[in-house]
């Protein structure tokens, strides 16, 4: 199957991982904690919300996957690297932090919450897509090596196509930002834009 049908908007969906106010906002955890460039994720979002919108209008179906990290969730693995353990709560249940950041889903659009780095692990992702017949992942979000990474790594082993636009996509690292795109690139699927896509979804 050649790379313009693997994106056919039919049986493709846009996972959009953990665009929220803890991993991208200034007064957030990251921000908090490492800092972040609220202008590049300002424009990191608004990429975000043009592709989804695009994805949308052409028939791809649109997940906004939520990372809720309350530590009753957590296994003891993420709690020993750092993940809400002690003072250092992020993405707590019905808090600011875990709330979206610069992006407004649609009507239709579907949402998962998830307590791993991958939205496949322990959620429904897999059977919803399945239900609709996707056979494509677009995997965008935050962040690159870490959530984005695991997710799109259990879509390859699901048996999903995996694309990855290079520009909706962020971390703080950026060797690490250009691993995961290299690994996409030459074992596990598809790097393009943004605006291939939605070219080719226009």
């Amino acid at each position: 199957m050649e790379f313009e049908d693997r994106i056919d908007p039919g049986h493709c969906a846009v996972l959009v991982v953990d665009i929220q106010n803890d991993f991208c906002h200034p007064d957030g955890y990251i921000g908090h904690k490492f800092g972040v460039d609220e202008d590049a994720n300002k424009a990191l979002a608004a990429r975000n919300q043009a592709l989804a919108d695009a994805g949308r209008k052409a028939g791809a179906v649109i997940v906004w996957i939520r990372a809720i990290y309350d530590p009753e969730y957590l296994p003891p693995s993420m709690l020993v690297k750092g993940g809400s353990a002690g003072n250092e709560p992020r993405c707590f249940q019905g808090t600011w932090g875990a709330e979206l950041y610069e992006v407004t889903p649609g009507a239709g659009d579907l949402h998962i919450e998830k307590h791993r780095y991958s939205a496949f692990s322990g959620t429904s992702l897999d059977a919803l897509l399945r239900h609709r017949a996707i056979r494509t992942t677009v995997i965008t979000g935050v962040t690159t090596n870490i959530c984005v990474e695991s997710t799109l790594r259990d879509a390859f082993n699901l048996g999903y196509h995996v694309v990855v636009p290079e520009d909706c996509v962020a971390a703080n690292d950026p060797e690490l930002h250009a691993a995961t795109l290299k690994n996409v690139a030459t074992m596990l699927g598809d790097v393009t834009s943004a605006d291939k896509l939605m070219e080719r979804w226009g």
